[in-house]
């Protein structure tokens, strides 16, 4: 399609919808629409987005935030000889997980060893019957689809 008849279709379009009648609104928009914007004015500033915080409280939070960040890291890098005993707390805690990652590995080596053992062509025919399946269920979908507003749009 060239430029010229893109503008001659763009210019049909526009020449169409404008000709089509303005719908009005319904009666309730207004009353709803007023209602929802006196609801979220009357919410408490802690419920509203913290852009409509008020600036002492936005300041106070940024400040605390900064602090709290700077109490967490310091006590990473600064308490070096304490971080060896809270590891070990933790591993001995938490021993389970280290079990359960063994026996995620092995289940996972098990499945690429089945995996390797399976022939390429079995493969690919697997992924062709995958795509075909997919592509007889969008056609069969878009054949319901037709069936049922062709006959929807006659009756009518």
């Amino acid at each position: 399609m060239n430029p010229h008849d893109e503008s001659k279709l763009e210019h049909l379009i526009h020449r169409t919808l404008r000709s089509l009648p303005d719908h009005p609104a319904p009666r309730s928009l207004e009353h709803r629409v007023l209602a929802a914007i006196e609801a979220r004015r009357a919410l408490p500033w802690w419920h509203r987005s913290y852009a409509n915080w008020p600036a002492p409280i936005r300041a106070s939070f940024f400040v605390l935030s900064a602090l709290a960040a700077a109490v967490v890291l310091g006590g990473a890098f600064l308490g070096g000889h304490e971080t060896s005993r809270v590891a070990a707390d933790f591993a001995r805690n938490f021993s389970w997980l280290v079990t359960l990652r063994g026996a995620a590995g092995d289940v996972i080596g098990a499945f690429g060893t089945v995996f390797k053992s399976i022939p390429p062509l079995w493969i690919y025919g697997l992924l062709a019957a995958v795509a075909g399946g997919y592509a007889a269920l969008l056609g069969m979908g878009a054949a319901v689809f037709r069936t049922f507003f062709s006959q929807r749009s006659t009756s009518s």
